[in-house]
């Protein structure tokens, strides 16, 4: 592979239960992330592209420094990576006490002590510690995935400028943002295929 760190991945690496790749083909992902989800147990976590048992990972300063061959003579096979994953469930807040005080809100309070709480309940601290609903969200280890050169192939049409899908990204991108939307019944009718 001349570029080892651009991963087209097929149908074989989609979830196919899934609506938002079910009925996609390819995606292409340009020197990807991956990541692995540690949920707590009411939290559903759904991979929905993952590389083949044959990848692994580098560093990212290794793609700077070294040709593109010398990159996948460091690559050693790891098993399968999880570039996208849907969650859902009740997420906790990162911050359980309200939101993080300022440098000069901290030296404020060691100023001015708060009074001590009244009938022995203290003050609710401000913000939610966890979602009240259960929530979605979607996560991509790329940050380029939706770039027009890595989705698109800009032609002319008899001096107007057209755009040609080159793989399904925009296609996941779309039924990304209808579910999130909370349509999933559009999904069903998206990214069927090439016409």
């Amino acid at each position: 592979n001349r570029l080892p760190t651009w991963i087209s991945l097929r149908q074989d690496n989609l979830s196919s239960k899934a609506l938002h790749t079910g009925q996609l083909q390819s995606l292409l992902f340009v020197d990807p992330g991956s990541f692995t989800v540690n949920a707590p147990a009411d939290v559903a976590v759904t991979p929905l592209v993952q590389t083949s048992h044959k990848s692994g990972t580098v560093m990212a300063n290794t793609l700077q420094m070294m040709s593109p061959d010398a990159v996948s003579k460091q690559i050693i096979p790891e098993g399968k990576r999880t570039i996208t994953a849907l969650l859902t469930g009740k997420f906790k807040s990162a911050f359980p006490d309200g939101p993080p005080k300022t440098a000069e809100e901290k030296k404020k309070e060691k100023d001015n002590p708060p009074f001590p709480p009244v009938d022995g309940k203290a003050a609710e601290p401000a913000g939610l510690k966890e979602s009240r609903t259960s929530s979605t969200l979607i996560v991509v280890a790329d940050t380029d995935w939706l770039l027009d050169d890595y989705s698109v192939r800009k032609v002319n049409f008899f001096g107007t400028q057209g755009a040609e899908p080159l793989n399904d990204n925009l296609a996941f991108a779309s039924n990304a943002v209808e579910f999130l939307a909370g349509s999933p019944e559009l999904i069903s009718i998206r990214g069927k295929g090439t016409s």
